[in-house]
């Protein structure tokens, strides 16, 4: 079984489990009707149920479809890859204009890791992150959505069809619309037949909450492999950035479809802190170009660069945010994603282990 390098895993990815199994053509639904327990906190505390429920709801722009509700838990995931979103949360930060953001003291969600966020085009701001034990076994995607710019959220439990059964954990998700409803996710997930992580591909078919597998869409020449992917559509072709973890560079991939991806360079993305950036959301700008939001646990920093075509990346003077004494951040904050919302602010998901 496949093992992350421990600065990476640790700290930065958040690795799932040891198991990269390969996925199959067997058909996993990922809905079981049945609550998940989750354990006695590390402290002593309880955690609350996860459970799942099936209803149809109807999406802002008039269309139905099928979510699986879920609610989170809160607390630490005991017994479980402590590696893994067990002990870590997502949190909530808010800007007027993308560069500097204020805490919500808000905590999205514990036993969560590794959000991307998306506004679609009615407005639905969507958070997608690893959940931990999703399954009852295996760490796993999850959904959070907002219908009034961030002020309440409802959580989902998209469906995972086409992965073995049961599946592998599916970590680092990266969502992107690539036409009006539909939407593509790259995971991260073990490549058949070989001791590596490499980049799957899968697709909705409802919308953004049922996801079934399609394809590898980058194989790393690597033996360790390379993980965790944030990709942007430009232009008529994409670009998608993947980390390197013995290394901690960033691979910049490229793909005319959008459908397999090819290395171009590998680097190392330096900030004013001159420390290297891990790379960890894209974000349209209004003027043209793109604000690609990072992070330095060597500075304790969420930081972000400017580009016009991927290729280039300029970074921006400060930090978005920095770690602090915030009574719910213990440690570091990582794995910033951010957004525009149709209000005109910006709302930041970010990572930090829970205290």
């Amino acid at each position: 079984m496949l093992k992350y390098s421990p600065l990476l895993c640790a700290l930065i990815l958040g690795c799932s489990s040891e198991s990269t199994d390969a996925t199959t053509t067997t058909t996993d639904s990922g809905t079981t009707g049945a609550d998940s327990d989750v354990s006695t906190t590390t402290d002593g505390g309880s955690t609350t149920d996860s459970a799942v429920t099936t209803d149809a709801s109807v999406t802002t722009d008039g269309s139905t479809t099928a979510r699986v509700s879920w609610t989170p838990p809160t607390g630490i995931k005991a017994d479980v890859n402590p590696d893994g979103p067990g002990p870590r949360r997502i949190l909530l930060a808010t800007s007027t204009d993308g560069l500097t953001f204020t805490r919500k003291s808000k905590v999205l969600s514990d036993q969560a890791n590794t959000p991307n966020m998306l506004v679609t085009s009615s407005g639905e701001v969507r958070i997608y992150y690893t959940g931990a034990n999703v399954d009852g076994t295996n760490d796993g995607p999850l959904v959070a959505t907002s219908t009034d710019n961030g002020s309440t959220w409802s959580y989902y439990k998209p469906t995972m069809t086409g992965f073995a059964t049961p599946h592998p954990p599916i970590g680092d998700l990266d969502v992107v619309e690539y036409e009006p409803g539909k939407y593509a996710m790259y995971v991260t997930n073990g490549i058949s037949g070989a001791s590596k992580a490499g980049i799957h591909r899968t697709v909705s078919s409802d919308d953004g909450f049922t996801f079934a597998y399609d394809r590898v869409s980058f194989t790393p020449a690597t033996a360790y492999g390379q993980v965790d992917s944030l990709t942007q559509k430009i232009g008529s072709s994409y670009t998608m950035f993947v980390i390197d973890p013995p290394t901690g560079k960033m691979v910049r991939t490229t793909s005319t479809d959008g459908l397999t991806f090819t290395a171009q360079t590998t680097q190392a993305y330096t900030g004013g802190s001159t420390k290297a950036e891990i790379l960890s959301n894209w974000m349209p700008l209004t003027a043209g170009g793109y604000r690609v939001y990072s992070f330095s646990l060597e500075t304790n920093t969420i930081n972000s660069f400017t580009t016009t075509d991927g290729v280039t990346l300029t970074p921006e003077a400060g930090n978005r945010l920095a770690f602090g004494s915030d009574p719910l951040e213990k440690t570091w904050v990582k794995d910033a994603a951010v957004a525009k919302l149709k209000d005109g602010t910006y709302l930041m998901a970010y990572v930090a282990e829970t205290p």
